[in-house]
């Protein structure tokens, strides 16, 4: 797709590994800056060999395939299906880097992995937990039983980081865990307190608790099962971390901003007998709509569908007004076959 560079690169990578990677990002001195393509891939953890691994149903295939038909009720139809199959968002990024898309299809595809990011299940240790203020890190004050944590952890154990990422605090561990999926598994060091034979902490010379630091990879379970013990914990941190994520992917995979000039259409005055259709304010939206499209750019808001399902009840309730004259019902009527053979044209 023109303007989109991203994508051949992705493409070309695939087709040849091994090969220097294509549209790498730029270099800033000895900084090399990723293109938001490579950072797309990134936050989703993938790379080449994991790119080749993902395999796409046949059954999504043939959904992709009516997310790009002329019929505007069969892409949402298809676009029903694809939200109600919930795609991983790895499979996703799969399709979307294939050159091969539509305007059509890239913007459905990406409103969908939208829709997984914002939704996407968030992992769980099962602590409960404090800041420790005498050292960095999250001490364990609390096991939660039937979490991985159980198997793992003990009361007393001092999280220093995850994955290699320090913990200073337990706004700093619900970020890192919750920003991952169920199932994932995560490397924990812990400093842990030694205990002697009464299970009681051994003390140094300086008479301080001796710790040992232990490494435990931890497969994660879920917030749903977290909540059902009533110890979920939020972050505005994670928040943000999934504002980017979104940012990210519609930088990597939507189309480029384009200025459209729309023309100022004047409603005709005219009596309703020689009144045009293109003056209806249904047809100027969708006329609008489409030049924006022409010119590469996403007519497709949220509020797409919703606009024209309404300007379609309106309009076909005014064909049927007895309390209209017939050279008003005409027009309402032209304007709405008029309407309908421009939708068919997205």
């Amino acid at each position: 797709m023109a303007g989109w560079s991203s994508t051949a690169s992705a493409q070309v990578r695939l087709q040849n590994p091994g090969a220097p990677p294509s549209g790498a990002g730029e270099v800033a001195g000895e900084l090399a800056v990723p293109t938001p393509l490579e950072e797309a891939l990134g936050i989703f953890r993938l790379d080449e060999a994991a790119l080749r691994a993902i395999v796409v149903p046949e059954a999504l295939r043939s959904i992709v395939t009516r997310l790009g038909a002329k019929e505007w009720l069969i892409r949402r139809e298809a676009s029903l299906e694809l939200e109600g199959m919930k795609p991983e968002p790895e499979i996703l990024v799969r399709l979307l880097i294939d050159p091969e898309l539509d305007l059509e299809q890239r913007a459905r595809l990406l409103r969908c992995l939208v829709g997984r990011i914002v939704q996407m299940p968030r992992g769980a240790v099962g602590i409960r937990m404090s800041t420790n203020l005498q050292r960095n890190g999250v001490l364990v004050s609390a096991v939660i039983p039937g979490l991985p944590a159980e198997a793992f952890l003990e009361v007393g154990d001092l999280i220093v980081s995850i994955e290699d990422t320090p913990i200073n605090n337990s706004e700093d561990l619900i970020s890192v865990v919750q920003s991952r999926k169920p199932g994932d598994r995560l490397a924990f060091l812990v400093r842990r307190p030694k205990r002697g034979g009464q299970g009681v902490d051994e003390l140094g010379p300086d008479g301080r608790p001796v710790t040992e630091l232990l490494e435990f990879v931890i497969p994660l379970g879920s917030v749903a099962e977290l909540d059902q013990t009533g110890n979920v914990a939020s972050s505005a941190r994670l928040d943000e971390v999934r504002k980017r994520k979104i940012r990210v992917v519609q930088e990597a995979f939507g189309p480029k901003p384009v200025r459209v000039r729309t023309p100022s259409v004047i409603i005709a005055e005219a009596p309703f007998v020689d009144r045009p259709a293109d003056s209806h304010p249904a047809v100027v939206w969708l006329l609008q709509n489409r030049q924006i499209l022409d010119a590469g750019g996403d007519p497709f808001t949220p509020d797409f569908e919703k606009r024209v399902a309404k300007f379609r009840r309106d309009m076909t309730t005014a064909v049927r007004d007895v309390d209209l004259t017939e050279a008003e019902q005409a027009w309402h009527r032209r304007s709405l076959d008029r309407f309908e053979g421009l939708l068919e044209s997205f």
